[in-house]
C-alpha cells in the first residue's frame, strides 16, 4: 500500500489541472480608441477630441461687446475668467444658434487662446476604434472643411471630426469687429 502524502497529494492536482488546463491565447490584439465629443452644428454630426475640450457649459450671462460680428455674443465670466462666447455655426456662415435649453458652450483652450463656443446640441463623450477612421472626401463638409481632419461611421452615422485646434489657429477667428 503506497502512502499518500500531503506533498503528493499536491503533486497529483497539479498535474491534474495542468493536462486539463486551457492554453493561452498566441497573440492577444489591443485596438486604439479614439475619444471625443459629440456635437450638432446645422445637421452635421461632428466630434472634437476630447483634449480639445476643457469643459461643457450652460449659456452663461454674456456681456455684449457694440460693433462685434453677429457670430461673437460678447464676453462672459466663467469662474473669474473672461470667455469670449462665439455661435460656431455663425461663424460658419450657417444659421446662428439661438441659445436655448438644448444648447450649450464647449469651452477650448488652446496655448494663448481660450473662447467658449455655443452649439445647438451636445451628445457627450464618443468612443470609436482608431481603426475606423477614415480620410474625409471633397466638399464633404463644405461650410467647415478648413476644419475637419478625418470622420467616423457608426450605426449608419458619419460623425465628422473638427479641429479646435485648427479653429484656434484660424485669423478670421480673431475677427470680430465689424469694419
Amino acid at each position: 500500500m503506497t502512502e499518500n502524502t500531503p506533498l503528493q497529494h499536491l503533486m497529483g492536482i497539479e498535474r491534474d489541472c495542468r493536462r486539463h488546463a486551457a492554453g493561452l491565447p498566441q497573440k492577444l490584439e489591443i485596438k486604439k480608441r479614439w475619444l471625443g465629443v459629440g456635437f450638432r452644428i446645422s445637421d452635421q454630426l461632428i466630434l472634437s477630441p476630447l483634449g480639445e475640450i476643457q469643459e461643457i457649459l450652460d449659456y452663461p450671462l454674456v456681456t455684449k461687446l457694440p460693433n462685434s460680428k453677429a457670430w461673437f455674443h460678447g464676453i462672459a465670466n466663467v469662474r473669474g475668467s473672461l470667455v469670449p462666447v462665439i455661435d460656431l455655426q455663425a461663424f460658419l456662415g450657417l444659421a446662428p444658434v439661438t441659445p436655448g435649453r438644448r444648447s450649450k458652450i464647449l469651452r477650448i483652450g488652446m496655448g494663448h487662446v481660450e473662447a467658449g463656443l455655443l452649439a445647438p446640441e451636445i451628445f457627450g463623450m464618443k468612443r470609436f476604434l482608431e481603426d475606423d477612421m477614415h480620410r474625409l472626401s471633397a466638399n464633404e463638409y463644405p461650410n467647415m472643411s478648413r476644419f475637419m481632419v478625418s470622420k467616423f461611421t457608426a450605426d449608419n452615422d458619419q460623425w465628422g471630426v473638427f479641429s479646435m485646434r485648427v479653429l484656434s489657429e484660424d485669423p478670421e477667428f480673431f475677427q470680430i469687429l465689424r469694419f
